[in-house]
């Protein structure tokens, strides 16, 4: 098992209950962009969990690093945000309706913000400029099926996962707020794609 974080904090403080419950895994610290060629085809099961997409500036090109570390036949899990509770105002803003959308779905750019999050202390803080990048399911699908994987399972929730849009969810008219894709990797299919990646 390997699991590979960006955060310093997160990857030092898990380190210890995996050795609590004598758990086999490996932590690493790199940019997603910059992982080593030492890591290909070395996967049988990648999971990718909420809030990963949003920090990614290049989502075709994220996806085909995750098919270059698929074994043949490996899958990848993914458990994300609905890109739609993007367009809605987040549990921070009592103010404003949570049903009225506040954002546009298809959004060019990315949100810059200036304050960074303690996902351990739940406390907040100023930090240089950071990017969230919002790509729309039509990205997500496409990018997945650019990289030579094939699409198994997809379906969408009205759950919220994010701890940011409960007030959405409680509004209680089933808006879909997460979803779950689940994709393979064709045996022996090499990926051919424009961008430059490793």
């Amino acid at each position: 098992m390997c699991w590979i974080r960006y955060f310093r904090c997160c990857c030092s403080r898990s380190n210890h209950p995996g050795q609590k419950i004598n758990i086999d895994c490996e932590f690493h610290r790199t940019d997603v962009y910059e992982i080593s060629d030492s890591f290909d085809n070395e996967f049988d099961l990648i999971y990718i969990s909420i809030g990963c997409f949003g920090w990614m500036p290049d989502i075709n090109r994220f996806f085909h690093i995750v098919s270059r570390l698929m074994k043949d036949s490996g899958k990848v899990f993914i458990y994300e945000q609905h890109p739609f509770a993007e367009m809605l105002s987040s549990d921070s803003d009592t103010e404003t309706d949570p049903l009225k959308i506040v954002e546009p779905y298809f959004k060019s750019e990315p949100y810059e913000e200036n304050e960074g999050i303690d996902y351990v202390g739940k406390t907040v803080f100023e930090c240089p400029p950071c990017y969230w990048f919002v790509w729309t399911l039509s990205d997500i699908i496409m990018a997945t099926v650019e990289s030579n994987l094939t699409i198994k399972y997809f379906n969408e929730y009205k759950d919220d996962i994010s701890e940011s849009h409960e007030r959405n969810e409680k509004a209680g008219v089933g808006i879909p707020l997460s979803y779950i894709l689940i994709a393979e990797k064709a045996h022996g299919i090499p990926i051919k794609t424009t961008h430059q990646i490793g």
